[in-house]
């Protein structure tokens, strides 16, 4: 059945409920959506333009705006490609006949090489910690976990005790969607998690 006419936030609200249920995106991912999004719906109503009514200039001049607002370039690529999966979805849910966002092209996110920490600079954050205080023998069993098994902040964040096999050398980690995988657990990050669990 073909949804009912809608406002931009109603169709935002209808296209984030179906990346949440039907997509299985994550919360941050979801927010980063709807943040992005929701500039375009305070503009289309500030213009009093329906979403029928939005054509590639009016994305285009949009973008043009964000851009000189200071957004990064890798901020306005996340912004076209959230552009295009709203449009997309708005389209096949027939609340809009064409989909002005098809063509649109996102700017160069790589304008320079990205920054790394050099061996001596992973060396030294590794040190960082106390480990005569407790909390630096966490923030050390953290760091070599971050480092060692490479996941990400909120892949830590949420890591149980259970979900670590010190004996094996290897955890249990979801990431993004909540998908599971097998990380192995290098020595180095076993042994300061076996001291920080020890504690």
């Amino acid at each position: 059945m073909k949804p009912p006419a809608s406002s931009p936030e109603d169709a935002l609200r209808l296209f984030l409920e179906y990346l949440a249920v039907e997509k299985g995106l994550a919360p941050n991912t979801l927010q980063s959506y709807e943040r992005d999004l929701r500039k375009l719906a305070v503009r289309l109503k500030a213009g009093r333009t329906p979403l029928a009514r939005v054509t590639e200039d009016v994305l285009a001049g949009f973008l043009r705006d964000q851009s000189r607002s200071g957004l990064s370039a890798r901020s306005q690529a996340r912004l076209v490609s959230a552009l295009r999966s709203f449009f997309r979805f708005l389209v096949l849910s027939g609340l809009v006949k064409r989909d002005p966002a098809a063509r649109l092209t996102t700017p160069s996110t790589w304008l320079s090489l990205p920054k790394f920490l050099t061996v001596e600079e992973v060396e030294a954050l590794l040190q960082a910690p106390d480990p005569a205080k407790p909390a630096g023998v966490r923030d050390r069993a953290m760091l070599e976990v971050l480092y060692g098994a490479g996941l990400r902040v909120s892949e830590l964040a949420a890591l149980k005790a259970a979900e670590v096999n010190l004996g094996d050398g290897f955890l249990v980690c979801r990431g993004k969607g909540g998908k599971e995988r097998i990380v192995p657990l290098g020595r180095s990050a076993a042994a300061a998690v076996g001291r920080w669990l020890a504690e």
